[in-house]
Order: structure tokens, then sequence, then C-alpha cells
């Protein structure tokens, strides 16, 4: 125990706090022994590197352990705008010719490509980005 003890004050490990279920461990008896047995040290430079991080202790399911989820509070990937197709594009004089222009130009990219369901993909995610904000501009000269 000493050995531990002294690689913490050694490399100076802080524990992260941690919110959520107030005991990480149980004993799963009818009078349980509730602990908290379960700990994220981190150095200084974790603290530094992410200083939002935050511990929490999840509610456990089928074990004698809490689930602990350490999120460093970095920044999420922000999702892009769900695409909505508009019946009224479909009334645009061009709008047919302008999807078909653009489908085969996809194509003509296709060869680069191993599976069908990738070149289908791939088509429809170029067709998708270059409908979006097509309601902003109905004449749009694309």
């Amino acid at each position: 125990m000493s050995l531990f003890n002294n690689f913490i004050e050694k490399y100076e490990l802080k524990e992260i706090y941690r919110k959520g279920e107030r005991f990480t461990w149980t004993n799963n008896q009818d009078s349980p022994t509730l602990s908290n047995i379960d700990r994220i040290l981190a150095s200084i430079e974790w603290e530094e590197k992410f200083p939002l991080t935050t511990l929490t202790s999840l509610t456990r399911v089928g074990t004698d352990h809490s689930p602990l989820l350490l999120d460093t509070g970095e920044m999420q990937k922000q999702r892009t705008r769900q695409f909505f197709f508009e019946r009224q594009w479909c009334s645009e004089v061009n709008f047919a010719q302008l999807v078909e222009d653009k489908w085969t130009e996809c194509k003509k990219r296709w060869l680069e490509q191993a599976y069908s369901v990738d070149k289908w993909h791939r088509g429809l995610s170029n067709l998708r980005s270059f409908l979006k904000g097509w309601g902003d501009n109905l004449r749009g000269e694309y």
C-alpha cells in the first residue's frame, strides 16, 4: 500500500471529483456493504490539458460496480443541419436537370470507390450537399 501511496505522491496525482451515485461498489447482499473503491487519478498535466474534466458515477445495473463516465469537456463536433427535401423544388423549371447533372458528375468519380453501396452513399451525400440551401435561393444559379 505504501508503494501505491508513494507513486501517487511522486507523480502528484489528484483524484478527480466525482458526482452521481454516492458509492461505486456494493457486495449486493440483503444488508449491503457500500464503498468507494473506484477512483480516477489525474496528473497536473492532465488537469492543465483538460480543465473542464468531469467524472460521473452512473447507475449500477447488473454488476457490483457503478460505471464511471469521464468527460474531458472538449467541444464535440457540431452536427450538421438535417436535410429536408422540399416538394416545391420539383415544380421549378430547371430542377430536374440540375439534379441529373449533379448525379452524372458524381457518377464520373465512382470509379475510385470499390463497393456499389459506397458509390451510392457518396452520390447521395454529394447531392444532398448540393441541394442544401436550395430553398434559400429557388432561382439560384447553381
